[in-house]
């Protein structure tokens, strides 16, 4: 019987004072070694299509409202946000990915329900 990899989601938190606190965001942080050498030699190129559509697939859920509206987390729906919302939430997403010592990025454990 072989090692079982299990899904890692993060729970993206803002801290107080920032203009997201309040938001809550559940992202996946897997992905494959393949797809994140692509996006990453998109990325160096200038296209920036390539790290909005991984951050895109790995929106699980979030509490996001902009202009009275529920938007979905979906790429639709970030392409409905501001530009700084998705760069704040893609910057998050990125530094969870990272493994770097967060106060924001609380990694969930298997059995975990969305919000």
């Amino acid at each position: 019987m072989g090692f079982k990899l299990e899904p890692t989601v993060a729970v993206l938190e803002f801290a107080e004072g920032h203009a997201l606190h309040g938001a809550t965001v559940r992202v996946s942080l897997d992905m494959t070694l393949d797809e994140h050498e692509e996006m990453l030699a998109k990325s160096r190129t200038g296209d920036a299509s390539a790290l909005v559509a991984r951050f895109a697939a790995s929106l699980e859920s979030w509490d996001i409202e902009w202009k009275g509206e529920k938007i979905p987390a979906t790429r639709e729906g970030l392409g409905r946000l501001p530009s700084w919302v998705a760069d704040e939430l893609t910057g998050a997403w990125l530094r969870a990915r990272g493994g770097l010592p967060l106060a924001n990025a609380k990694p969930s454990t298997p059995g975990d329900t969305p919000a």
